[in-house]
């Protein structure tokens, strides 16, 4: 446990610049907090954003291997970084919820300018889903066109 400690804190040391959100506040979002004064949140999220990179990246890197060997060594880096990614995802969850008493909210993402928005759920979940799937989209185009060698 203190090794794992040991690297959470070095990963956090490491971050020279923040990941910036460009989503924009959608319709029917609702904005109940930002931290873009707040560095060591600025930190936390941008670890989790960087294990979300590092995830599809494995992932494509899985998806392109030429071998079996490179295809193990992707499957591992993609089970490291979604591990990375729920471990963070889930301290900046818990940080958001203590330091702007959003306990009970669900739902919550980040927008353009360290913005908090709760999104709007409908009975089915669809918003959401559709939601993620935009931003997982988007990323796959950046992580095939970095790829590619197309910038």
């Amino acid at each position: 446990m203190e090794e794992l400690l040991r690297g959470l804190r070095e990963e956090l040391v490491s971050i020279k610049e923040f990941y910036e959100e460009k989503t924009l506040v959608q319709d029917g979002e609702s904005v109940v907090a930002c931290f873009d004064k707040d560095d060591e949140l600025k930190r936390v999220y941008t670890a989790w954003q960087s294990s979300v990179e590092k995830a599809e990246r494995a992932r494509m890197d899985g998806r392109y291997a030429k071998n079996d060997t490179d295809m193990e060594q992707a499957e591992k880096t993609f089970t490291i970084a979604m591990a990375s990614l729920e471990m963070w995802k889930k301290i900046f969850g818990r940080i958001v919820c203590e330091r702007y008493a959003l306990w009970g909210l669900c739902g919550i993402t980040v927008r353009s300018g360290y913005q908090i928005v709760m999104i709007p759920h409908d009975h089915d979940g669809i918003t959401s889903i559709l939601s993620a799937l935009d931003t997982l989209v988007e990323r796959m185009r950046k992580t095939e066109t970095e790829k590619s060698g197309h910038v």
